[in-house]
């Protein structure tokens, strides 16, 4: 399954883009293929710039009720502030299997550019038959099986920026992770008519919920 959540507030957007005004960007081939005919981009530097927007961005997402009880976040890998500028961007490809020791079972996409602010530079993603574009407002995040072969295509007016990370999910049977999400997701949606009209089906949907976490999730360590 393809998710879309509002992933980061307004402020802290804002707050983001500040440091794309003054931190120094680096080739994106350091993190990715070394050919730019496949990869075009540039990203934020490692430096103390870096690691203070990237301890700020990853204090939000720990704590994000999405991740971490829709998707059953593990860890997440360090995020990448990526830029596409006019002319640059990404082949299709697929993502490693690990990134900075993390099992990456979703690839995840989080939009800081307003769409107005350029052209081109749609997330495209190969969902069975279907290709998929995506781009979205700022805050908002898609995320995606990794297996998913995706491009990011040309900009060819403005700049795309935007931060991207890797996902592991306690659940590592990605059938039962896409059953759980589901299942946890319409739990949340309507389990206020549930409790007040239909109290057993409440109670039923809560305790299959944690018995598949109990059984297929791996917590060990997570409090």
């Amino acid at each position: 399954m393809i998710y879309e959540y509002d992933l980061l507030p307004e402020p802290l957007v804002k707050n983001i883009l500040d440091f794309y005004d003054f931190t120094d960007f680096v080739s994106g081939n350091m993190s990715g293929p070394k050919n730019k005919s496949v990869k075009n981009n540039v990203e934020m530097k490692t430096d103390e710039h870096y690691y203070a927007v990237r301890d700020m961005t990853y204090a939000h997402l720990v704590k994000s009720f999405e991740l971490k009880d829709i998707l059953n976040m593990r860890k997440i890998s360090t995020p990448i502030f990526s830029k596409y500028e006019e002319g640059m961007f990404y082949e299709f490809h697929n993502d490693h299997y690990i990134i900075n020791g993390c099992r990456t079972d979703y690839s995840c996409t989080i939009f800081l550019s307003d769409p107005s602010e350029y052209e081109g530079g749609e997330l495209e993603i190969i969902f069975g038959n279907q290709s998929l574009k995506y781009k979205l407002t700022p805050g908002k995040a898609v995320l995606y099986p990794t297996g998913l072969t995706h491009k990011v295509h040309e900009v060819t007016k403005g700049t795309r920026k935007v931060i991207c990370f890797w996902m592991e999910s306690a659940i590592a049977d990605p059938s039962v992770r896409t059953i759980l999400a589901d299942l946890t997701t319409s739990w949340y949606k309507y389990k206020d008519t549930l409790l007040d009209e239909m109290p057993e089906i409440y109670d039923i949907l809560l305790k299959t919920k944690f018995h598949l976490q109990r059984q297929f999730g791996n917590y060990e360590g997570l409090t």
